[in-house]
């Protein structure tokens, strides 16, 4: 049974036609059977004219609401100010090695460079400081500008690869999603097909080459705006794959889902969608909520225990960086967590602004201290887009292109929570401390990115102009004709009193035993109050 459970309320003032107009928009956020399945169904917007007493009322869309004005908490701005050091670092490790990058590496600041320019985009003109705005749009121009010094190199070093690869690494990376919840009813029974090992078809898991094919098939076109279905030729065994294939797990999951990302950017949607009407019923949403849902799966794990998170070695750690990129970039809000965002931050080396491998300790421990170290190249357990490179500073090239990736999505998530506070990253009781890179690539004064809670077109409240009233003068005019109708009455027994405790105290203080007598005569008692101020 569905039902309104909650609301997002925003007060907004506007001018309208020379009248100052109040606004109220309210987002109602239904939900089905399953909590999970939370969304927002409609945004009503009550427009109140002051002095007509008239109100309005109209649906401003379906879905989801348009982001509203962005006002950063403290704790929101400096999670900001460190990702955006960390993409800084990043960039500082592409730029140093831009001769040595591979494929992998070249994807990374694709990564950066699509992303962050949507962002800018995105936030433009919303009430976000133009500090925030500025570093995002340098640093997707820069990653830009080092992307391209890297390709004649990588083209010329990984030259079957890169023809491959073609089109992701010439074209920015940009896909942004509303912010939207996993289904729990999708949930896989478990995951047995991949423990049998086997489906109808033959061998139910691929490995890397397997991989690499169906994305190359993808990516090695040159599309271009004529005749964009016959370029966009994905084989059968391909589609199946990653496609028709659930049960999966790990690094297998991951791709399935970036291989759907990775469709969206090219102009193979419609072939894809039309696969999947076909022969599961679902549509290219349908397939990412499925397939995210039981992918999040995993990664709760981690985020329910920070000890294991802490306790992960460098290919797990590259696992889960690329499952929050992977299901992250489809604005599933189920890979905020503090936790794990604060533990990829400390995983960046705080000077090479790279993420390592191994720690020079280990390294030399087994007396290993190779140029170009690379990893085995059918281990899918350490499964990356293509075959990883460590340099001789520990540098992983793959490492570095899935926190380039799980980076902007948490920048996104902190740019744009979305309507469920419970995910709110800047409100998760975690405390951010000992993170050894921050502030080492990068400082901001992100303590003028704070804002307070009410929107800049709400003027400051004031005390309203003091003025006469004529009640009120009314009423001071009775009391003053009251005051001079009692004053000789009360001023003669007042006197009188006051003469008396004088005449008392004198008796007291005085020497002489005899009585001090006075003769009260009627005096004023603005003269008695003026001797006594004497």
């Amino acid at each position: 049974m569905s039902g309104i459970i909650s609301a997002n309320i925003g007060f907004f003032r506007q001018d309208f036609d020379g009248r100052f107009v109040d606004s109220v928009k309210i987002g109602l956020v239904s939900r089905g059977a399953n909590e999970a399945s939370a969304r927002i169904c409609c945004v009503v917007e009550w427009k109140l004219r002051k002095g007509e007493g008239a109100v309005e009322e109209r649906e401003v869309g379906n879905g989801m609401a348009p982001a509203s004005q962005r006002y950063l908490s403290w704790n929101s701005a400096r999670l900001i100010a460190l990702v955006l050091n960390a993409l800084s670092g990043l960039e500082n490790y592409y730029e140093r090695h831009h001769t040595q990058l591979n494929v992998d590496g070249l994807f990374g600041l694709r990564i950066i460079h699509g992303q962050l320019n949507q962002f800018c985009e995105d936030f433009e003109g919303r009430d976000l400081d133009s500090e925030v705005v500025d570093e995002m749009r340098n640093l997707s121009r820069r990653a830009s500008e080092i992307a391209n010094k890297a390709i004649p190199y990588v083209a010329d070093r990984d030259r079957f690869y890169y023809r491959q690869f073609h089109y992701l690494l010439t074209h920015p990376y940009s896909i942004t999603h509303e912010v939207q919840r996993i289904d729990e009813r999708l949930r896989w029974a478990e995951k047995e097909t991949l423990r049998r090992g086997f489906y109808e078809g033959g061998a139910m898991w691929f490995n890397e080459k397997q991989s690499d094919s169906c994305f190359a098939e993808v990516l090695s076109k040159e599309y271009n705006s004529y005749n964009i279905t016959s370029t966009c030729d994905i084989s059968e065994p391909c589609l199946k794959r990653m496609l028709s294939t659930p049960g999966l797990s790990g690094y297998r999951l991951a791709h399935q889902v970036l291989f759907i990302a990775i469709i969206q950017v090219t102009p193979c949607t419609d072939i894809v969608s039309s696969y999947l009407s076909t022969t599961s019923n679902t549509t290219l949403e349908g397939f990412v909520k499925e397939y995210c849902t039981n992918l999040l799966e995993e990664l709760l794990t981690f985020q329910k225990n920070a000890r294991i998170v802490a306790r992960m070695n460098p290919h797990q750690r590259d696992l889960l960086m690329e499952q929050v990129f992977a299901c992250g970039q489809f604005g599933f809000v189920e890979v905020c967590s503090l936790h794990l965002l604060v533990a990829i931050l400390s995983w960046q080396h705080p000077t090479l602004g790279c993420f390592v491998k191994e720690s020079l300790e280990d390294q030399f421990a087994v007396g290993v201290l190779p140029a170009i170290i690379s990893s085995p190249p059918d281990n899918f357990s350490s499964r990356k887009i293509l075959s990883d490179i460590i340099h001789n500073d520990y540098c992983s090239t793959h490492s570095a292109t899935v926190a380039s990736g799980a980076l902007v999505v948490f920048l996104r998530f902190l740019l744009d929570p979305g309507p469920w506070p419970e995910f709110f990253l800047a409100d998760q009781p975690v405390t951010v401390q000992n993170i050894p890179a921050e502030d080492q690539f990068r400082q901001y004064r992100y303590a003028r990115w704070v804002r307070d809670s009410f929107p800049a077109q709400i003027p400051l409240s004031r005390p309203p102009q003091l003025g006469w009233s004529p009640d009120l003068l009314a009423c001071l005019l009775g009391v003053e004709m009251l005051g001079s109708m009692a004053t000789p009455i009360s001023s003669q027994i007042f006197t009188q009193q006051l003469f008396n405790v004088l005449i008392a105290y004198a008796n007291v203080i005085s020497d002489d035993k005899r009585p001090i007598v006075l003769r009260f005569r009627r005096v004023p008692l603005a003269s008695v109050v003026s001797a006594l101020v004497k």
